[in-house]
């Protein structure tokens, strides 16, 4: 008799386990779809954002097209500060030290 309730008593434990574990599964699952959802969702905002970027960049490139021809002459020729170097007179070092450092006298007290 006393083994019967025991058994009895197993065997409602292992129903009541399997019930739980069966309830705890389901949460699990739910869970799960919930952040695949979420995942699924933000991957969409995030396309949509990409999108939205994309076209707002091409719609500013648009605006913003440089039409420049090609000209290799003008590579050739030397820019302005080459020649206004190369015009002025030379000085020799020593010219151009004393135009760098100038000598300052104080007055005697």
């Amino acid at each position: 008799m006393q083994e019967r309730i025991q058994e009895e008593a197993d065997a409602s434990q292992r129903a009541m386990r399997s019930v739980l574990a069966k309830e705890e599964a389901e949460r699990l699952a739910r869970k799960n779809e919930e952040f695949v959802r979420k995942r699924q969702a933000a991957k969409e905002a995030q396309a949509q954002a990409a999108l939205a970027r994309d076209k707002r960049l091409d719609h500013l490139r648009s605006k913003v097209v440089v039409h420049v021809h090609a000209d290799p002459a003008r590579l050739l020729h030397p820019t302005r500060a080459s020649i206004s170097k190369t015009s002025s007179p030379a000085r020799t070092p020593q010219e151009l030290a004393q135009a760098s450092f100038s000598t300052v006298t104080m007055p005697h007290r």
